[in-house]
């Protein structure tokens, strides 16, 4: 069983600020984060995020899929961003 200090995933850096580094960042951190962007954007168990970020991207993954399950909200994730096929995902996603 995991525990809140337990590394959850290894963040790979672009290296903006000097070269790319791995960064761990453990479940509690991911979980405290996901919580203050929900809580921000005061999602609740009603919203439904439509997702077209990358889930191996850390906003997509964070402050799209998990902030809107930790306020008991759905998400609805598409292949990837596509102008074209927008409205209709929109529409799916009600």
């Amino acid at each position: 069983l995991a525990e809140g200090g337990d590394i959850a995933l290894l963040l790979h850096t672009s290296g903006t600020t000097s070269r790319p580094k791995l960064v761990p960042l453990s479940h509690a951190n991911l979980a405290a984060s996901a919580t203050h962007i929900g809580a921000t954007l005061g999602l609740t168990p009603a919203d439904r995020c439509l997702n077209i970020m990358p889930l191996f991207h850390i906003h997509g993954l964070i402050a799209a899929v998990l902030s809107s399950l930790a306020a008991g909200g759905s998400v609805f994730c598409t292949p990837g961003f596509n102008a074209l096929r927008f409205f209709q995902w929109l529409s799916e996603a009600k």
